[in-house]
């Protein structure tokens, strides 16, 4: 429910200082990808278009360091993932943009050749009392949000022998780093620790305590996050693997169902799959393929999973893709954005090649917030016409100073409470859309 008035947010907020906690509201934006992980907001009322000079900049943070990962805001508090020195470490910024403390997680994951990336890439999770990270390195840690105070530190190459597959680049089982969100559900918290202990771990949110590994499950764990839904009545994790997608039982990490490909996908997986009615939308990119999977009832209660059509549009590299209605939005490898039909895949609609570069968006209220990865190009698009329209654009005022020679702004967009955060490593911005 939307708090109505500034002055009872303005309370709410002030309660959840006192309390140590931040009540989650309708607009925060708790995780990765949003409440739902599927990169939707269900925020109203914001602005139609934008101005040629872009919607209100409200704040700007020059100090967050080195990394891709994104933003969680709850009760207009942010917190933000970076490099401090020679450590990954966890900010928590105050809704005017000030950073109120900053915690160490473990050194920073980094290695000789490496021109893309220099810091934590997994976006932290708001709960109630704790705020959850994953660094690069595989370390997982819990802070209570008020102060800042580790509650916990689980090691997840020494402790559970966690791996990432190396495809693409990187020092063999950590490849890139370790880049998938933590997902919190009750009082559970489940990551894609990846590796011969399982591929899905299972802690005890309050304490950290391993509650079950899915010790039949072992594949290496890619660049996506773990997502959580009820799959013909049985609640699941899911994640994509490097060969297809795989879900195991939330109640105790046994294998529920694979989507197995005839061959791996070629490079790195870094899409979380996204959950559209009973279906499964998982859109790989870097040369895979994109594939709404449905699900039916086997023998002996197995659960069959099959793709309903696979298509090669919207492959979109960082898992940039939404779903709008009956259309799924998104760019297209290196080509264009595009509006694919749900139903069975086929195109709707493409944008110029030069309109707007490669990136990663979000979509609120029937349009899209796309942020450009090589130019800085923030766009505001209508996806429910017969074209691509765009109802404004402009330039992020700054380019980080840090980032690598290979990386781009691969940052997701995030929406909390009508601002809009888009972060270039170090620069932190906050718009005001209303």
């Amino acid at each position: 429910m939307r708090i109505a008035s500034s002055g009872m947010k303005l309370v709410a907020m002030t309660l959840g200082v006192l309390l140590g906690s931040h009540t989650a509201r309708a607009d925060d934006w708790p995780g990765h990808r949003g409440p739902k992980r599927d990169g939707v907001s269900a925020e109203k009322g914001l602005l139609p278009s934008w101005p040629k000079s872009g919607p209100k900049l409200v704040w700007t943070l020059d100090k967050a360091g080195a990394g891709f990962c994104g933003p969680a805001v709850v009760g207009g508090f942010t917190f933000l993932l970076g490099t401090s020195d020679k450590d990954e470490v966890l900010h928590k910024i105050s809704p005017e943009g000030k950073v109120q403390w900053t915690s160490p997680i473990g050194p920073i994951f980094d290695f000789q050749g490496n021109n893309w990336s220099g810091g934590p890439n997994a976006t932290p999770t708001v709960g109630k009392n704790l705020v959850y990270c994953q660094g690069s390195q595989g370390i997982l840690a819990a802070f209570d949000v008020a102060t800042g105070k580790q509650a916990w530190k689980v090691d997840g190459v020494s402790q559970l022998a966690a791996e990432v597959n190396p495809i693409g680049g990187g020092p063999s089982k950590k490849g890139w780093g370790f880049c998938g969100s933590p997902l919190l559900d009750g009082e559970k918290l489940i990551i894609a620790s990846g590796g011969p202990g399982g591929l899905f771990t299972a802690l005890d949110a309050a304490s950290g305590k391993v509650l079950w590994r899915s010790d039949k499950v072992k594949d290496q764990a890619t660049y996506g996050s773990v997502i959580t839904f009820e799959c013909l009545g049985q609640p699941v994790y899911a994640v994509a693997t490097q060969s297809g997608a795989v879900a195991v039982s939330a109640k105790d990490g046994s294998l529920a169902w694979r989507y197995q490909r005839e061959t791996d996908y070629p490079d790195i997986v870094a899409c979380t799959p996204v959950v559209v009615g009973a279906k499964l939308l998982l859109p790989v990119g870097h040369g895979g393929d994109c594939a709404l999977l449905e699900f039916s009832a086997g023998s002996e209660g197995k659960i069959e999973v099959k793709p309903a059509w696979i298509a090669k549009e919207i492959s979109n590299n960082h898992g940039g893709f939404v779903v709008s209605g009956e259309r799924v939005f998104g760019f297209h490898a290196k080509r264009a954005w595009t509006a694919q039909n749900l139903a069975d895949g086929k195109v709707l609609w493409s944008g110029r090649r030069n309109a707007l570069g490669s990136g990663n968006c979000i979509l609120v209220d029937g349009k899209v917030i796309a942020l450009a990865e090589d130019t800085g190009e923030v766009a505001l698009i209508d996806v429910t016409g017969a074209a691509y329209k765009e109802l404004g654009k402009f330039t992020l005022p700054k380019e980080s100073a840090i980032r690598k020679s290979g990386g781009r702004r691969w940052t997701h967009p995030v929406l909390a409470d009508g601002k809009l955060y888009l972060r270039d490593q170090e620069l932190l911005f906050c718009f005001e859309l209303r």
